[in-house]
Parts: C-alpha cells; sequence; structure tokens
C-alpha cells in the first residue's frame, strides 16, 4: 500500500472545447530499432511510429543533494541520506512502543527549505513569508531546469509552453494559522495547490496549459505523461514537468504511524526480506521536454528520449488503496504495444519498489508478466530504486526515478540499491528477467544500440504512470566553428550572484577543457536572461576566458557595482563607435571582430544586443553550464505570537498576580534548539531540555562527556534575540564563557535569559534554575549594527599559495587521539590547506545532519574552530602537543547564514593571547570567497589533559563594544580568571598590556 499525506480536491480544467486525440493503433513487435534518424516519426518500412519526445533540461534538490550532480555522487556512492530529522521535535511525540504516536523519527529531508530568492521572482519579503515553500521550491528550480536546457526564460514568452506539476498536498497552511497573522490574498494565493503550477507562467506569459496534478505517489509521472500527449498533439511546444514535496510539519508522520505504513527500521528496504514500510522523503524535481525533431533541429543537449508513456486505473480491487498487479501488467503491455517497445531491450527497470513487503512481490510479479508476452530470457534486467537512497518522495517520486534514469543513462553507469542484506523470499527472482542491482558497475549494452529503461510509479489512489526512456543516438560533430572569436556575456540580479556566476562558470571550464568556445558563448547569449548586474568579454578561446574571469574575480578588472541601467550607457556615444546603435545600423559595414567589441561594451552597460545576429553559423549547440546561483535569506511564517506583543498583554491582563505573571507567546517550538517560551513580566525567557542525545550533544563529547559547544549556546542566544527584537541578529559582542556545559544522566534544563540594554539586548545562558551560569554577553540587531559586506577573499589563489591538502579524516584522527571526540555530525572538514601565515579548510555539513531554522549552524561553525589545528607545528604525530580549544572571542559578524559548503579562512589576529595560547580571525567564506559570518580575536589555549576545560566551540560577531574599551577588555580577564582559564601570572600581564 503507497500512501499520500493529503488528499486534496482535484485541479478545475479549463473549459472549452477539448483538442480530437487520436491514439496510434496498437502495434505488436519482436523487436524495433531505432531508425537511422532519430525522432523523425517514421519506423523502417515506412510505418508511422509515435513521436519521440527529448528531455533537454532538469534540475533537482533532494536529501543530501543540493543538485544533480551531488545526487550523482550519492547514488553511485550507494548512499542513504535519510537520517532524523529536526524540524518538529517539540511537536512530534515519539514513541516506538505506543499505537497513534510517530513511532520514527527518519525521513528523507532537505536542507535550508525556508530560503528563498524572492526579489529575483519580483515577489516581496511579506508574500514570500507567506508562501508555501513548495512553491518557492518549484519555481527556482524550474528556472534552473531551463537555464540547463540552455534556454533563456524570457524566449519562451508568449508561446506555448505547459507547466504541469505532481503534488500531494500542503501542511505549511497550518503553520499560517498558528502564527496568529491575518490570512490575506498572498496566504490565500500562496497555499493554493492551483497557484503552485500558474506561478511561472505569470512571471513569463507562459500560454500553455498550467495543471497540478495529484494522483497520490504517482503524480509527478502521471504529469510526464500529460505533457508527452501535448506535444504529441501539438498543443504545446515544450513543457515543464515536475513535482515537489516537502513536510513542513509532522502531520503526515502521523497519518502514516497511525496506518502502520512507516518503517519501524527508518530506511526504505526495496526487494529486501527484512523490508518493513517506507520512510517518507522530500524533494523537487523538473525536467524540460520537446518533440525529439524540434530538439535536434534546435541544437538542444539531449539527455534522454522518451519512447513511450501510459496511465491506467486499478478500479475496483479489495480496498480502495490496494494495488492491482493485473492493472501494472495491463499498463506496462499497453505502453510497449502501443509505441512498439520490445522489453527484450530494456535492461534496466526503475522501480516504485516502496520497500514494503508485499508491494514488492506485487510490483515484480506485474513486470515479470509483462514482459513474459515478448520474452522469456531470465536475468537479463537490472531492477533498483532509488527509494532505498533518499526516501519515498510521494508526489516527487516518479520524477526521483525520471531523474536517477537519465543520469544512468548519461553516464551509462547502473548504481546500486542499497539496504538490501538478503533478498525478499516470496520474489522469485531466478525465473524471472530480473536481478536486484547492489553494486555500481558498467551500463553493458552487449547488442549494440541505445540503452533502454522502464519507470514505474504507482499512487494509492489506484492511478498507475510507466514510462520507456532510451538514450539518445549520437549525433555527429558539430561542423568547425566559422570565426577565431565570439562574445560572452555574463549577469546576475546582484553583485553577488554574478561574481558566483562568474565562479561557477570558472569551475566548469575547469572540468570541461574540451568544450567549444562557441557552444559556450553561444548558450550564454541566447540561453540566460540578461540580469542588472552584467560583465562579458570578446575572447578567442577557453584559456582567454579563463584568464578573464580570474582577473574579474580577483579584482584586475573590476566588476560593476551598480546596476547595468544606472549607469552611463550608450546613447550619447553614437558617434565614437561604442554604442551598440551604431552596429545595429550600420552593422553590416563594420568588421566582426568590431561589431562584437560594440555589442559586448552595449550589453555591459544595459543594452540586449540581438545575440542570434552573431551566431548566424550552422553547428551551433546549447550546453549544459552552470545555472542561477540563488540569493538564500530565510523567509518564514513568523512564530505565534510575536513575544514583545506577549508580554505586553500579561502586564495589561496580570498586575496583581505580580512580576511572575507567566506570558502566553504561543507553544510552538521556535527554533531547533531554542525550547518553550517561559517569559514572565521579569523578563524574557526560553527553557530547552536536553537530553544528551540531540546531535550537538552526542557527537560532540569531550573527555568522555556531552559538552554542548559554545557556538551552540551562541546560536541559543541568537535565536531568542532575534524573536524578542523582531528582526534578525547582526552582532554577537561582549561574549564570556564561564563554565563547560555537560549533559549528563537525566538530561539538563538550560534557560536563556535576555534583557534590553539600549539598542542591544544583554544574555545569559544559565542551567539549574539560573544558579550556574554558563554564557553572557550582548546581541546587536541588524538594524543598529550597520554592517558592511567585506571584499571577497581569493580563494584560488590562497589554495595556489598552499602545501598539500591534508585530508579531513586525518584530522579527526588527531582529535580522537587527544580526547576530543567528534561524531558524524561535527566532521565538517573534508581538506585542510596551509600556508606560512594562514589555514583554510573546506567545510561541509555531513550529510544527514539537521540544519532547518539554524544561522549560526553549530556543526559549521564548530568545524570552523577546529580548522585551527592547522596551526600545530606537526600534523603528522598526534602527540606532539595538545589541541587547541577556544575560551575566548572578540565577537561575530553575521553578514548572511552559514554556507552549508564553504571555506573556513584563519589567521594570526593582533593582540596577547596569554601564555601557551594563539589569537586568529576567522571567516566562513561561501563558494565565491564572500564572507558571511566573520570571527574575531579568537583566543586559544591548548587543551589541559584532563579535558577539563571551557566550551569546545565558538562565538558570534563582533564590534566595537567588545575588545575596544577597557571596561570590557577588564570583563573578559576576570571572567576568564574566575573560570580557571587564565592563572594570576596571566591576568598581571594582561593588565599591564591594558595599561
Amino acid at each position: 500500500v503507497d500512501p499520500v499525506p493529503i488528499r486534496v480536491e482535484p485541479v478545475p480544467v479549463p473549459t472549452g472545447p477539448a483538442p480530437i486525440r487520436v491514439e496510434p493503433a496498437p502495434v505488436v513487435v519482436d523487436a524495433v530499432p531505432v531508425p537511422d534518424e532519430p525522432g523523425t516519426g517514421r519506423r523502417d518500412g515506412g510505418t508511422q511510429r509515435p513521436l519521440e519526445i527529448a528531455v533537454i533540461g532538469m534540475s533537482g534538490r533532494f536529501p543530501g543533494a543540493r543538485d544533480l550532480a551531488e545526487l550523482w555522487d550519492n547514488l553511485r556512492a550507494g548512499r542513504c541520506t535519510v537520517g532524523e530529522g529536526d524540524r518538529w521535535s517539540a511537536d512530534n511525540p515519539y514513541d516506538a512502543r505506543r499505537p497513534g504516536l510517530t513511532y520514527s523519527k527518519r525521513g528523507g529531508f532537505l536542507t535550508d527549505i525556508d530560503r528563498f530568492d524572492p526579489l529575483f521572482f519580483n515577489i516581496s519579503p511579506r508574500e514570500a513569508a507567506l508562501m508555501d515553500p513548495q512553491h518557492r521550491l518549484f519555481l527556482e528550480e524550474a528556472w534552473r531546469a531551463l537555464e540547463d536546457a540552455g534556454h533563456s526564460p524570457d524566449s519562451l514568452r508568449g508561446r506555448a509552453c505547459g507547466v504541469y506539476v505532481g503534488f500531494n498536498g500542503n501542511d505549511y497552511y497550518r503553520l499560517v494559522e498558528e502564527s496568529g497573522v491575518d490570512p490575506d490574498s498572498h496566504a490565500f494565493a500562496g497555499n493554493s495547490e492551483a497557484i503552485l503550477s500558474a506561478r511561472l507562467p505569470y512571471l513569463l506569459d507562459l500560454k500553455g496549459p498550467s495543471i497540478t496534478v495529484n494522483t497520490a505517489c504517482s503524480s509527478s509521472l502521471v504529469a510526464v505523461d500529460m505533457a508527452c500527449d501535448a506535444i504529441r498533439r501539438g498543443t504545446v511546444e515544450t513543457a515543464l514537468v515536475g513535482g515537489v514535496m516537502l513536510m513542513t510539519t509532522p502531520f503526515f508522520h502521523h497519518l502514516a504511524s497511525r496506518a502502520g505504513m512507516i518503517s519501524p527500521a527508518g530506511l526504505c528496504k526495496t526487494f529486501a526480506e527484512d523490508a518493513d514500510g517506507f520512510v517518507p522523503g522530500e524533494g523537487v524535481g523538473i525536467v524540460v521536454l520537446k518533440s525529439l525533431p524540434d530538439a535536434l533541429r534546435d541544437g538542444d543537449h539531449v539527455y534522454g528520449v522518451i519512447a513511450g508513456s501510459g496511465v491506467n486505473q486499478d478500479g475496483q480491487t479489495s480496498g480502495i488503496m490496494a494495488p492491482s498487479g493485473p492493472s501494472q501488467t495491463a499498463l506496462e503491455v499497453s505502453v510497449y504495444e502501443r509505441y512498439g517497445i520490445d522489453p527484450d531491450r530494456i535492461t534496466y527497470v526503475e522501480a516504485h519498489g516502496t520497500g514494503t513487503r508485499l508491494g514488492d512481490p506485487i510490483e515484480v510479479d506485474a513486470l515479470t508478466d509483462a514482459f513474459r508476452r515478448f520474452t522469456d530470457r531470465t536475468g537479463y534486467c537490472a531492477i533498483g530504486s532509488i527509494k532505498s537512497n533518499i526516501g519515498h518522495t510521494l508526489a516527487t517520486a516518479g520524477m526521483a526515478g525520471l531523474l536517477k534514469t537519465l543520469l544512468c543513462l548519461r553516464h551509462r553507469t547502473l548504481v546500486p540499491t542499497v539496504n538490501v542484506d538478503r533478498e525478499n523470499r516470496l520474489i522469485d527472482f531466478a525465473n524471472s528477467p530480473f536481478q536486484v542491482n547492489t553494486r555500481c558497475r558498467p551500463w553493458k549494452n552487449p547488442d549494440g544500440g541505445p540503452r533502454f529503461a522502464a519507470i514505474s510509479s504507482f499512487g494509492f489512489s489506484g492511478t498507475n504512470a510507466h514510462l520507456v526512456v532510451r538514450e539518445p543516438v549520437e549525433v555527429g560533430p558539430a561542423p568547425a566553428p566559422a570565426f577565431p572569436t565570439y562574445p560572452v556575456p555574463v549577469s546576475g540580479h546582484t553583485p553577488e550572484t554574478l561574481r558566483a556566476r562568474l565562479v561557477d562558470l570558472r569551475a566548469w571550464l575547469r572540468a570541461n577543457p574540451d568544450a567549444a568556445l562557441r557552444d559556450i558563448a553561444f548558450t550564454l547569449a541566447l540561453g540566460r536572461a540578461h540580469l542588472a548586474y552584467r560583465t562579458g568579454w570578446v575572447v578567442t578561446g577557453l584559456a582567454e576566458l579563463a584568464d578573464r574571469i580570474d582577473a574579474a574575480l580577483a579584482g584586475a578588472e573590476p566588476l560593476p557595482a551598480a546596476p547595468a541601467s544606472a549607469r552611463p550607457g550608450p546613447a550619447g556615444a553614437l558617434d565614437d563607435g561604442t554604442g551598440w546603435s551604431v552596429a545595429g545600423t550600420s552593422g553590416a559595414d563594420l568588421p566582426r571582430e568590431a561589431r562584437l567589441d560594440v555589442a559586448v561594451r552595449a550589453f555591459r552597460h544595459g543594452e540586449d544586443p540581438p545575440w542570434a545576429t552573431l551566431f548566424d553559423e550552422a553547428g551551433c549547440r546549447r550546453l549544459p553550464l552552470p545555472t542561477y546561483p540563488f540569493a538564500g535569506d530565510r523567509y518564514w511564517v513568523p512564530s505565534p505570537p510575536s513575544l514583545p506583543s506577549a508580554v505586553s498583554a500579561a502586564a495589561s491582563a496580570g498586575p496583581a498576580a505580580g512580576p511572575d505573571t507567566p506570558v502566553d507567546a504561543g507553544a510552538a517550538r521556535p527554533h531547533p534548539l531554542l525550547g518553550a517560551n517561559v517569559s514572565t513580566l521579569r523578563g524574557y525567557r526560553f527553557r530547552t531540555h536536553f537530553t544528551g542525545t540531540e546531535f550537538v550533544l552526542a557527537d560532540h563529547v569531550v573527555a568522555g562527556r556531552p559538552t554542548l559547544p559554545g557556538v551552540a549556546q551562541l546560536e541559543l542566544a541568537r535565536a531568542a534575540g532575534e524573536l524578542v527584537a523582531e528582526e534578525p541578529i547582526g552582532r554577537l559582542h561582549g561574549v564570556v564563557w564561564f563554565r563547560p556545559l555537560v549533559v549528563t544522566g537525566g538530561g539538563l534544563t538550560v534557560d536563556v535569559g535576555l534583557r534590553s540594554e539600549g539598542v542591544a539586548l544583554a544574555f545569559e545562558v544559565t542551567s539549574h534554575d539560573g544558579t550556574v551560569l554558563h554564557a553572557r554577553g550582548r546581541l546587536t540587531p541588524t538594524g543598529a549594527a550597520r554592517l558592511a559586506q567585506p571584499a571577497p577573499v581569493d580563494l584560488v589563489a590562497l589554495r595556489e599559495g598552499a602545501s598539500e591538502p591534508l585530508a579531513g579524516t586525518a584530522c579527526y584522527r588527531i582529535f580522537d587521539d587527544s580526547g576530543l571526540h567528534y561524531g558524524p555530525s561535527f566532521r565538517g572538514i573534508e581538506a585542510l590547506h596551509r600556508t606560512p601565515d594562514a589555514v583554510l579548510a573546506r567545510i561541509v555539513l555531513p550529510t544527514g545532519t539537521p540544519s532547518t531554522g539554524f544561522v549560526l549552524h553549530p556543526s559549521v561553525l564548530d568545524a570552523a574552530l577546529q580548522s585551527a589545528i592547522g596551526f600545530r607545528d606537526d600534523l603528522t604525530d598526534p602527540g606532539t602537543d595538545q589541541p587547541y580549544v577556544p575560551f575566548d572571542l572578540g565577537g561575530v559578524e553575521i553578514l548572511g547564514p552559514v554556507p552549508a559548503a564553504g571555506w573556513a579562512y584563519a589567521r594570526p589576529a593582533a593582540g596577547v593571547a596569554g601564555s601557551g595560547g594563539r589569537r586568529l580571525d576567522v571567516d566562513l567564506l561561501d563558494d565565491t570567497g564572500l564572507p558571511r559570518v566573520r570571527l574575531r580575536n579568537l583566543t586559544l589555549r591548548a587543551m589541559p589533559g584532563d579535558g577539563a576545560t571551557g566550551p569546545v566551540a565558538a562565538v558570534p560577531p563582533a564590534d566595537g563594544v567588545n575588545g575596544t574599551g577597557p571596561l570590557d577588555e577588564l570583563e573578559r580577564m576576570l571572567s576568564r580568571l574566575a573560570s580557571g582559564h587564565i592563572d594570576i601570572s596571566d591576568a598581571r600581564n594582561q593588565l599591564e598590556e591594558m595599561q
């Protein structure tokens, strides 16, 4: 039985006369070779064959994978990216023994679902916060899919482009209702399933149908079939087809638990003997479809060809949610017959395969019956399911299977289905055409010709979908370029995204040294929307293009600081030949080199030259170049209700009750680590009970004791301050740690208290009913902090000047040997690069680590501090000295969210660190080199041999309040002395320095 989270009303279909649909006559064949000219619509012998559909673009995000490249890496490595979620730990009752509660904490969760770039899509921040994040994910990935196809979204305006989205419902509206906000038109449209598929047509003025499809778990593959039919009928030229699935509340987990559908083991064990149910997953995936003849004509990159597809219904079965093997067989046979496909040529099946003990055998038996109509061979066809890797992504499941299959075709590699120790004995694989593929291996094709694969997706609604894809026939070599030079325009919506595009393009050039400059230029000129911040060049080869990009990133060729429309344009330069209008009116009189130069200069000033006239030659092809790097700020429905208003209400209602009158600010957990609001009229206070099983404790063990990292305490304070200030926190300063926060035995209750101090907020982290002080400091909201974006760091130059990198695994061996035991979620260092005066570490949030809701993510920030190990004298000998641990930090500036993958750049800071210590400045950088978080004056000391140390972690941003005033310096010195971090001698030395 294959469940669906929420049953919603069907999408209304526009009224009016429907186009006449004529199905091709069924044809039964033994084997049908692919014609020499693919997509011509003819079969050998002259019989009309159904039109094939090309997949020309694709994009997606799945658990543990921010894009399809990372998804492929995970699939090839056989990784299972299912883990414990952090999204609703306070609201999601868990009990493995009691019925009616959620008995599994596990799922395949996406990261950063609260991040979005609304201004790029002309959406206001308020509307973005009230909008179902599934809408937001679909918008961004649809844009990326179009760019991956090499088509400018603007080129589709007014065209018959259809949008089809598989969707199972929305639970975000529950958060909107609980938030207490007054629901307006933004909330209404933002949580409408019909609007989900209409957003892109509204943005781009598309004239094809926009249809949201809900057939439960077969939704996205049914959407593909609908789009293919529309293209074959000629009612649609191009189609964007996808699926999206998020779980913003525990609602689905509760329902599926009550039905006994979720795996108690927390794994999808497709085709395994111990299969016990599925694990819910999240994802978004999109493909761009076009008829194969049109794709070949237009020079599109073709990932795969949809050779046939079909949909049917189970009808009456033993129960409305029960699957029907005979209906599955009937569908599969009808697809093979209708489209002239011989299953003897299908060598891989991506099964629905949810990992249920009875559902998997029904599916394999049905496939075996269908194949037996055409072949008696056994064991020749591999079978697998992506659900074993990422969980069951429900509405997106069929799309996930299609994307996996297209990646396998592209790389000609079959990837393993995981979690199969022993095959399900109810499945007779030995007498079937199938063998479970449990290892990564080449996709062999002994018979020659293109590889074929089938994909199945079955909804618990009884609606089944089946698809057959093949790899494209290789086209011949393109004609040689007609010209020696080509224009390369690049743009972004902001200065930061322009820089990010250049970084991504430079990395792509390194990975694709044999690419044709003509095709790169053609794709960037005609396959991208041209945005406000622009640069570009006329170049003669890839080496020159790489040099120009390097110069721009290094600042030798300054990138624009203002949008093109705001800079002086070419209008006043018509006589000196710097405006495109010269080439536009008398271009025939100018040499091509001059026309290219004029066009690029005009582009940089905000004009859009007619690029197509500069590529007037045969053989131009579209390439899957890097897609748009959207900005990622947090947009989420407010927590219910705001804390200041709740305090005001308590003050008005309860003066007679005294200062301990409780404040009712809602019961919802406002942050993954921050617990219930227990504020009274005495002040703001949040309370969390830590059990020691949380990832920030279980994976952060110092001297054998689970210890809450100092950075986790700072993230607690930041989150509390944001709720009180009702705006983001920009700086944390004046921070002092007093003693480690160790959780043992029955757990520990921790309070975060706040009070106003002018424009800042003072905070304290305490335990044992406020009698034990762990940390204190101040917070400044972003508006008062007035942060300026610093210049980017040249990552290329740093790496080139560094010694041979040290692998992260080697770093953690040294930590283990010295008593610092980091579990999986705190092993974020991938590589360590050392220069004579700095350390550069590649930091990646470990797969499966909870991430939603964090700004200063403890795992990433702690990894940045761990990089200080690079300053040890001898990294080859674990016993040379004790590891350094932090006990003081000047401050932190929060310029943006900590990137899930980025760099930590550490170097010595000015000042005295005390005996045996170091003082460092550490920046967390994104992949473009832009600082996102800056730590200043981090003081480290060697950890004592007994492990008796302060919190092993980091602290947030600094400003002048901390480190410049003598009283602040004196307070920090006295607190270090009181907590045992320094001795009397050190204190005397520091007092002398202060004088």
